[in-house]
């Protein structure tokens, strides 16, 4: 059974599908679990007959995508042609240079369990590491996050336009210098000029028209 090229797309390869229990698992699972454990379970599971119908669609579909690759027929014992006849087409599968065909399973009291004993452990560890670093970088996240919060709720409390008065250090320090003898003397000599110039001028007090005296004035 093959799928043919839709209207939107012409050029499309089609797609077949073809019925087989044991190439439907090897596909299903040879990405998944290592493959002497596939070998095994197939080696197990399937009878001779089953392994050689899997073995003749293969052929079939070879035929017809790559005629260059063979499938070897075996001799010996049913146990080891049985195991090699399964290690060719889980190789098969395998093959990224074949587009082979998407097998399906009718039967499926015919497809086998894969337990524990089958589960790649190395796999697992992998995935329970890759796991622990998504988790800790979740945290990380979280952790910025509630900090970012934190920053956000202290600029809001804060009143609006408050500002923060600044200290000229420098000035400051100019101000609060003690005056020296020349500057006191400049000081001295500025203030008898300019307070004491007008010293001959009349002024009023209580009424009364009172002539101030000239102050002498002080020596810079």
């Amino acid at each position: 059974m093959a799928a043919t090229p839709t209207d939107d797309d012409p050029t499309a390869v089609p797609v077949s599908y073809v019925r087989s229990e044991l190439l439907y698992f090897i596909q299903n699972k040879c990405a998944l679990l290592p493959l002497d454990s596939v070998v095994s379970i197939c080696c197990d599971f399937y009878s001779n007959s089953e392994v050689e119908d899997a073995r003749g669609i293969m052929v079939q579909q070879l035929a017809q995508l790559a005629p260059t690759k063979r499938v070897t027929k075996h001799n010996g014992a049913d146990d080891a042609k049985r195991k090699k006849a399964i290690q060719d087409l889980v190789k098969l599968c395998l093959d990224p240079t074949l587009q082979l065909p998407t097998f399906f399973s009718v039967d499926m009291s015919r497809i086998p369990s894969v337990g524990v004993e089958h589960v790649d452990i190395s796999m697992l560890l992998q995935e329970v590491c890759a796991l622990r670093a998504e988790v800790r970088s979740m945290t990380a996240v979280r952790s910025e996050i509630s900090a970012i919060r934190d920053t956000l709720d202290t600029v809001q409390a804060q009143p609006q336009g408050c500002s923060i008065p600044t200290v000229d250090t420098g000035s400051a320090a100019a101000d609060t210098a003690p005056p020296t003898g020349s500057s006191f003397a400049a000081l001295a000599g500025n203030f008898s000029i300019r307070a004491f110039k007008r010293s001959q001028k009349d002024r009023r007090h209580d009424g009364q028209w009172l002539v101030v005296p000239p102050i002498p004035r002080l020596k810079q």
